[in-house]
């Protein structure tokens, strides 16, 4: 994160108060400066936590995909056959699907509790980015 006080929803927010979009988030889909937050607010670190949560659950589910993918092309190219390979496969879908319903909701509980938040609160609140503490220096005047 470099010099930013944090991340949240691809936007990187540093002492100056600048806030950058990362990667093909913002301005235009380029990156780079996007508009300040309003006067006296910061970004809210828990949406930008729920969102990073999504995000890395998507990922996880992909990532299961694949490894529940291969398990199949080999099994499914003839590595086991008859009436105990069948019935294994077909625990295996169920778990594939279970697995694959378990994320996929986690993913969208996360999401909509991230919607449900604002995207920037007051300096004060619980929410709010705190900047990296320095030792011998109070975290942000406190």
């Amino acid at each position: 994160m470099g010099e930013g006080w944090g991340t949240v929803a691809g936007t990187s927010v540093y002492a100056s108060g600048s806030v950058y979009a990362s990667g093909s988030g913002g301005a235009g889909g380029r990156g780079g400066p996007v508009a300040p937050p309003p006067a006296g607010l910061v970004a809210n670190e828990r949406r930008g936590t729920l969102l990073a949560a999504a995000a890395a659950l998507r990922v996880a589910d992909a990532e299961v995909a694949t490894a529940f993918g291969q398990v199949t092309t080999v099994f499914g190219g003839g590595a086991w056959e008859g009436r105990a390979a069948t019935a294994w496969g077909g625990e295996l879908s169920r778990a594939r699907a279970g697995v694959a319903e378990a994320l996929a909701g986690a993913a969208l509980d996360c999401s909509g509790a991230a919607r449900a938040e604002p995207e920037w609160v007051p300096r004060d609140d619980p929410r709010a980015i705190r900047p990296v503490s320095v030792p011998g220096l109070p975290l942000d005047g406190r």
